[in-house]
């Protein structure tokens, strides 16, 4: 069966690929931002080369405890969780990057409010789509693997009888 070109993007766009893809995109601006705040937060008498190397260090673990965190939780329970605390603190990380506090108009404040709630919020549904699409995929691939052992019985069944009807 041939497949033409929007069947082979709607499977891509649908894929546990596509998640990942969008959400290294999100993962690594969310890091070069989490660089950026702690370099300018970092005491200047570090020197330049080494608030850059700690900067990195803390963003790269910061956004990898979001997304692990976020993406091994359990979704379904009520109540506040380490993904939410996790969510707030990547919110206030947001607004002192985009700078909320420096009131400029009231367009300025909604458009920086916007962004700093956004990317926390875009986190946090990657990881949950993330971790749907691979359970997903985990029980697909276990009735495969069911209709695999089923099929090589049945195979192994007609063997053995072909082979015991042979030897009479």
């Amino acid at each position: 069966m041939k497949t033409n070109i929007f069947d082979k993007a709607a499977h891509f766009i649908t894929s546990i690929k596509a998640v990942i893809l969008a959400m290294s995109f999100l993962l690594i601006f969310l890091m070069i931002e989490t660089t950026t705040l702690f370099v300018r937060q970092l005491p200047e008498d570090i020197s330049l080369f080494w608030r850059v190397i700690g900067s990195i260090a803390i963003a790269f673990a910061f956004e990898f405890t979001v997304l692990i965190f976020t993406a091994n939780s359990d979704h379904t329970t009520k109540g506040l969780k380490p993904q939410h605390v996790l969510a707030l603190f990547h919110f206030l990380i947001n607004t002192y990057f985009w700078q909320v506090f420096e009131f400029v108009d009231w367009v300025d404040l909604s458009y920086k409010l916007f962004l700093s709630f956004l990317f926390p919020y875009l986190t946090f549904q990657y990881a949950a789509l993330f971790e749907k699409k691979f359970r997903e995929k985990v029980s697909n691939d276990q009735s495969m693997m069911k209709e695999l052992s089923r099929q090589q019985a049945e195979y192994k069944s007609a063997y053995n009888n072909l082979t015991s009807s042979h030897e009479q």
